[in-house]
């Protein structure tokens, strides 16, 4: 997946240099630092247009889910940490609060360019007895077209990871739709 991007960002008008990222489940980053006296909001506006250029040689999952493309400074500026003083909500709860409401409002302040979260993003892993679907006639595509029919976002486990045990051979992480 990154390769086109890459193809296509690389010699970007005002560029440095490109790094990139990928990681087993999927994800991918890609960073484009630029020389200093570069125009931030046209190197931008360049990179982006690029990666348009780029979008139609990408996985259909990937065209599904949309790319993001961020302007910001790498050097980080403050940090807050997130937490429930008395103890009465658990990570996951803050973590999902952090992502929805707090996230949110901070790129709203004036001046503040990106959020950086290490917060997880709430998700439902579901795990699927093979034996059982069987029995019912499904099979996992079965599973996945029910959920895709929710409008809900799938990305299918871990690239790399060993297999499941017998009777749990898929392993699907859920990912809510933003509203």
């Amino acid at each position: 997946m990154t390769t086109p991007i890459e193809t296509q960002v690389n010699g970007t008008p005002g560029m440095a240099y490109l790094q990139s990222s990928s990681t087993s489940d999927g994800r991918t980053t890609i960073n484009v630092n630029l020389k200093v006296g570069t125009n931030p909001d046209i190197a931008a506006l360049d990179i982006q247009n690029r990666v348009g250029i780029a979008t139609p040689a990408l996985p259909d999952d990937v065209k599904r889910l949309g790319l993001t493309t961020r302007k910001r400074n790498p050097s980080i500026l403050m940090l807050v940490a997130m937490y429930s003083p008395k103890g009465t909500h658990n990570v996951t709860f803050v973590d999902n609060y952090t992502n929805i409401f707090v996230r949110d409002a901070l790129l709203r302040v004036p001046g503040v360019g990106d959020i950086f979260t290490r917060a997880d993003d709430f998700s439902m892993r579901v795990w699927l007895q093979t034996d059982r679907l069987a029995q019912l006639g499904l099979t996992a595509g079965d599973v996945v077209n029910a959920l895709t029919e929710q409008n809900l976002q799938i990305a299918a486990g871990s690239v790399g990871a060993s297999p499941q045990p017998k009777g749990q051979a898929f392993e699907y992480t859920v990912l809510p739709t933003a509203a």
